[in-house]
């Protein structure tokens, strides 16, 4: 019983259930749902709000399982996505990391610029 619960607390444990969760939602509503026509990537902002709240090199893992998880959906090359958002999660850290006082305001500035950067970079890593 204890090491099923030691297992229940491990932090990488509980991100691939919540990563789960945001892929069926990714996967079902947000893929029919297209505001704009633009599909919203819920698994990419997942990454981006992991290292924003962990830091940077904690954020770099969860993107990389995160970005590991979309992968395994997608007809990319394996660990294409996953390096994308390793690398948006580490930024998100990173670039919060400069943020004297942390503010709601800050965060989803970091947050919506981190994604931003995600969503150009994951077009051009298609295409390598």
């Amino acid at each position: 019983m204890d090491a099923l619960l030691q297992f229940a607390e491990n932090k990488y444990t509980r991100l691939v259930l919540v990563g789960l969760l945001f892929l069926s939602l990714q996967t079902t509503l947000f893929n029919e749902m297209r505001p704009f026509n633009v599909c919203l990537q819920v698994m990419l902002l997942l990454a981006a709000s992991c290292g924003l709240a962990k830091g940077s090199t904690t954020g770099a893992v969860a993107g990389f399982i995160v970005g590991l998880l979309y992968d395994f959906v997608l007809s990319t090359p394996l660990g294409l996505c996953a390096a994308v958002f390793a690398l948006v999660a580490y930024l998100a850290g990173f670039a919060h990391s400069f943020v004297h006082e942390s503010t709601w305001w800050s965060r989803s500035l970091v947050a919506s610029g981190a994604s931003a950067i995600g969503m150009i970079l994951l077009p051009i890593a298609f295409t390598v």
